[in-house]
């Protein structure tokens, strides 16, 4: 093999190593973190391939943020304590490690083009969402630490926030990602 091809083919897989082992780096649109390859922030993964069951079925990895959301979660209403209080103690999929997603956690999957009555879901998701379902987000409302923000999800999409204590609305519960420790 001639030195150029040599340099070409050399470099290819020390650039290829190189992005396998470096945090931060791109590869095919993907972001290496801790050597695991994550979806970049930018990049838009349509319905159907986006989602992806797991979990014996009763999760669905979204591919485009690389979190695992319940696939039907529980048509049970809770104050936002008793939400967070169930999903950290949920076992789905003989998992545990779940917990209340944040607003843009959960706002990630709202696909605001889709029509009133919704579910403002992307077309083809794999959900089972029964009833006109908000749910609580694990993040608080900073104008008063007393709410938490919520997300519509059948109907309109709208985010609001909402007393923590008297008002009683949905648990989608998701794993991976960062997520925020509750106040």
């Amino acid at each position: 093999m001639c030195h150029k091809k040599r340099s070409i083919v050399v470099g290819a897989i020390l650039a290829i190593t190189i992005g396998l082992f470096l945090p931060g780096l791109s590869v095919a649109g993907n972001i290496i973190v801790d050597n695991k390859i994550s979806p970049a922030w930018n990049q838009e993964i349509n319905s159907p391939v986006r989602f992806q069951f797991v979990l014996s079925g009763q999760g669905v990895l979204d591919k485009e943020t690389g979190l695992a959301w319940e696939q039907s979660p529980m048509l049970v209403n809770f104050n936002w304590y008793d939400a967070q209080t169930h999903c950290n103690t949920l076992t789905k999929g003989n998992r545990m490690g779940w917990r209340l997603p944040t607003l843009q956690e959960i706002e990630s999957l709202m696909d605001p083009s889709v029509p009133f009555p919704g579910p403002t879901l992307p077309p083809g998701h794999p959900f089972v969402i029964g009833g006109w379902v908000d749910f609580w987000s694990a993040t608080t409302y900073s104008a008063d630490t007393s709410q938490a923000w919520f997300v519509a999800v059948n109907g309109s999409g709208v985010v609001g926030p909402a007393d923590k204590i008297t008002i009683v609305l949905g648990a989608w519960c998701v794993r991976g990602g960062q997520g925020v420790d509750p106040q």
